[in-house]
This record gives C-alpha cells, sequence and structure tokens, in this order.
C-alpha cells in the first residue's frame, strides 16, 4: 500500500515514492518520472532514481508531484477485454436464442 503525500504540505517525499519532476532548472529533467530513493539532505533534497536513465539526481520535494504507476491502466485494460469478451458472449446468446426460435417455427 503506498503511502499518502501532499505537495503542498512542504514535507519530505516518503522514500520509495514514484514522482514526476517539475519546475526544475534543467529542463530536460522536467517531465521525468523516478522514484524517491533517500531521505533529505542538510539542503533539503532528495535522491530520486530516474526511471528512464537509472541516474540519481538530488531534487526539492517542491520539484517533485506524485506519479501514478500504470497499475491502474493495467486494470482498465483487464475491465475492457472483459467487457468486450461479455459483450461477444451476449451476441453469441442473442444470435442462439434467434436460431432457436426460427427453428422452432418451422
Amino acid at each position: 500500500e503506498e503511502e499518502e503525500w501532499d505537495p503542498a504540505s512542504g514535507s519530505p517525499v516518503p522514500v520509495g515514492m514514484d514522482v514526476a519532476l517539475h519546475g526544475l532548472s534543467k529542463a530536460s529533467f522536467n517531465g521525468l518520472v523516478g522514484t524517491v530513493i533517500t531521505t533529505p539532505n542538510e539542503e533539503g533534497r532528495q535522491g530520486v532514481r530516474l526511471e528512464s536513465t537509472g541516474k540519481s539526481i538530488l531534487v526539492k520535494s517542491d520539484k517533485m508531484k506524485p506519479h501514478i504507476r500504470s497499475k491502474s491502466m493495467v486494470c482498465g485494460l483487464w475491465s475492457m477485454v472483459y467487457g468486450l469478451w461479455s459483450m461477444v458472449c451476449g451476441l453469441w446468446s442473442m444470435v442462439y436464442g434467434l436460431w432457436s426460435m426460427v427453428c422452432g417455427l418451422w
């Protein structure tokens, strides 16, 4: 279970939390996703391991926001597949019912 963290609180980001970076002076890092790997140092910066490169950088908590992993996307995809399968089964039942009705009339 993931910890809750409010970016507006000014509190440190929990270690292990996935974050998206924003507002950094090095613009190429903005929008990148990583995982917090350390508690704050003396300057208030925390280590973040970048998902794209595996490199670690130091970032202040006000430059991070929670990043929701694709677990929900995977669950949504499975829900969509199940829904489509249910629709196919429902159509098959309808066709079978109509066929049975037609054959019953002969």
